[in-house]
């Protein structure tokens, strides 16, 4: 099995970035997307107030 691959090779070689998406530079909407459906999955759970306010940090953060 190979598991370096050409196209990959290539591009290191020539200094390109990976095509993966960084947190630095996902649009705006995304984040807000994001954070809505976290908001909208964990609404209708029960949760202690200590959770309560780890979630709303974290859709700030989003």
């Amino acid at each position: 099995m190979i598991h370096d691959l050409f196209s990959k090779r290539q591009r290191r070689q020539r200094g390109e970035m990976p095509g993966v998406l960084q947190c630095d530079t996902l649009p705006i909407d995304s984040k807000k997307q994001v954070g809505m459906l976290i908001e909208q999955a964990l609404s209708k759970a029960i949760f202690k107030p200590a959770t309560m306010q780890a979630i709303d940090k974290l859709l700030r953060v989003l």
